[in-house]
């Protein structure tokens, strides 16, 4: 893999070939996104110099879909083609992941509210929103029916 910014950053050698990037809004810190047809995906994260954080490193036999950081804090969520949403901490790699009824690829994923908890959504599945309580547990919130609509002129 060869991303540049200022500094090379320096892939594992298990990363495949990046497919999405996306920096924190506050911190600095790069989530890349790999994916492989024959391995499948991971996610990693690297400081402004270009240095690989072992401690966040997320794989699966599937590819990922969507990076979307927390506006203020050091939380990453991923979605995965599967319908798995995934938050990484920054920087010690604790991973959780979200109770769910998505089966398919997760096509949004989103921040919301006043203390911004995450919204997924995976066509046909309904979108979902997690909220947060006090121990700092997620737990599936809304069930969003999407509707799509034919258009004809």
């Amino acid at each position: 893999m060869a991303v540049y910014f200022d500094h090379r950053i320096e892939a594992p050698e298990s990363s495949a070939v990046p497919s999405q990037l996306t920096w924190h809004l506050a911190l600095p810190v790069l989530a890349v996104a790999s994916s492989s047809p024959a391995t499948g995906g991971n996610v990693d994260l690297y400081l402004q110099q270009g240095e690989y954080v072992e401690s966040c490193h997320v794989e699966r036999p599937y590819q990922p879909t969507v990076l979307r950081w927390h506006p203020t804090k050091p939380v990453l969520a991923l979605g995965w083609e599967k319908g798995e949403v995934v938050l990484l901490t920054y920087p010690s790699g604790d991973q959780t992941v979200l109770p769910s009824t998505h089966t398919a690829y997760i096509t949004l994923l989103e921040w919301m509210g006043l203390h911004p908890d995450p919204f997924s959504a995976a066509y046909p599945n309904p979108a979902q929103h997690w909220s947060v309580c006090d121990q700092g547990k997620y737990g599936r919130d809304v069930h969003v029916e999407l509707i799509t609509t034919k258009v004809s002129s």
